[in-house]
């Protein structure tokens, strides 16, 4: 039937935990190695003769959108889990105040 919502709420919130979990871990590795490869690069270890210049030339900026991306995106999949796991609670507890209402009405009767 259109409309209606079959949700699975613990798995569903099972699985925006495990989102916001691998958020947490894209965080820590923006700290890390993505971080590490930034440094990396800046140091230039290709060179800095006109084969290095060229390579600098196209990688450098790849490279600053890399990690930029990778920070911006990192922070967003972990809150897209916290999300995900609210609207779980939100949508159980609206079910349940329905739920509630509909009794109390059909005794009201």
């Amino acid at each position: 039937m259109t409309g209606e919502l079959y949700l699975d709420a613990p798995r569903a919130a099972a699985a925006g935990r495990d989102l916001s979990s691998v958020g947490g871990q894209l965080v820590g590795m923006t700290n890390g190695p993505v971080a590490e490869i930034a440094a990396a690069s800046a140091d230039q270890p290709w060179g800095r003769d006109e084969i290095g210049a060229a390579f600098q030339k196209d990688y450098g900026p790849l490279v600053a959108k890399f990690v930029e991306a990778f920070g911006t995106v990192a922070p967003y999949v972990e809150g897209l889990g916290e999300a995900a796991v609210l609207s779980v609670d939100d949508n159980t507890a609206a079910d349940s105040r329905a739920s509630a209402t509909v009794t109390r009405s059909y005794h009201a009767s």
